[in-house]
């Protein structure tokens, strides 16, 4: 079986910053001690804007944060897009949903313990 991941996450609009590189590489490392584990990365590219920094993080300027973007890029096996997530789950939560193969409470979809919400544009 293939264990996937997430090492690192960040908001295209600001690329990544130092806790993102620091998290990367703990993935790193933990994705390398492990059999058939894979890097994911997964770019915020949806929200057009970032208001927020963990507390002692900080951003790069902008050719460095383009620079440890590409090597993130490099570095991943499995490169995910929050926009196109976006865009495919409005559909793909209702073929769960005609299947049988979840539950709607609230407004949630959820199955196995997983839960998964959308909002709809009017």
């Amino acid at each position: 079986m293939k264990t996937i991941v997430e090492a690192g996450h960040y908001y295209q609009v600001n690329g990544p910053s130092v806790l993102s590189v620091k998290g990367w590489d703990i993935g790193k490392d933990f994705v390398a001690s492990q059999a058939n584990a894979e890097l994911a990365l997964f770019i915020d590219d949806y929200h057009q804007e970032q208001a927020f920094l963990e507390t002692g993080d900080t951003f790069f300027e902008p050719d460095e944060a383009a620079q440890v973007a590409d090597a993130f890029l490099s570095e991943a096996d499995h490169v995910f897009s929050e926009a196109a997530l976006a865009e495919a789950a409005p559909q793909k939560m209702s073929e769960l949903l005609e299947n049988g193969l979840v539950k709607l409470k609230k407004g949630i979809l959820s199955v196995g313990g997983v839960r998964l919400g959308c909002l709809r544009r009017l």
